[in-house]
């Protein structure tokens, strides 16, 4: 199993499933709506640990760093320009992080479940779910800025955009600080 190849598929696994979601959510709708990016980041998690058992318990001192480097864009010209790459690392310590990130990912999904029960934006909340998954898989194994503002910072800024919008079509404003503390108010029942 070479590893550059199943951390681009672990990689992938969520972001196909945040394109799958946002097409076919609406339609599945609720408590079905979200067995496709539980089940992508199942896969990615199952990968991921089938990766750590192949390449870092496979050998006396585990894996030897690969990397995967392609050259993206330059900026600028002539004997001046800057180079920007597409890479990807994959060492002992990415594929241990790939195991906590998808793990923890796939529980978190697994627990949205539940939590998520009966709410009118179910299908919405698992595709950006899926999003996040997707940007912090490409956070761990990245190896280069430019591919971490690509594959963190604008998913995430996208899903938070869209956020934005749909609550001030709704005119839902925020909570506003309690007077007399500067903190949110909270009411408890006893």
């Amino acid at each position: 199993m070479d590893p550059i190849v199943t951390a681009l598929v672990i990689l992938v696994l969520p972001l196909w499933a945040f394109g799958l979601q946002v097409g076919l959510g609406p339609v599945l709708g609720d408590r079905r709506g979200g067995w496709i990016p539980t089940t992508a980041i199942g896969a990615a998690a199952a990968l991921s640990v089938g990766l750590f058992f192949d390449q870092v318990l496979g050998g006396p001192a585990g894996m030897q760093p690969a990397s995967f480097v392609c050259p993206w864009f330059e900026a600028g010209s002539g004997g001046h320009a800057l180079p920007f790459r597409f890479s990807i690392l994959v060492d002992n310590l990415t594929v241990i992080m790939l195991v906590v990130v998808t793990s923890v990912s796939f529980l978190v999904h697994l627990y949205s479940w539940g939590y998520m029960h009966g709410e009118e934006r179910f299908p919405r909340f698992f595709a950006y779910l899926a999003l996040f998954s997707f940007s912090m898989i490409g956070l761990v194994i990245t190896g280069s800025l430019v591919m971490l503002f690509t594959l963190v910072i604008q998913p995430l800024a996208y899903a938070d955009r869209q956020g934005d919008e749909e609550t001030s079509r709704q005119g839902v404003a925020a909570p506003a600080p309690a007077p007399e503390t500067g903190l949110y108010r909270t009411t408890v029942t006893v």
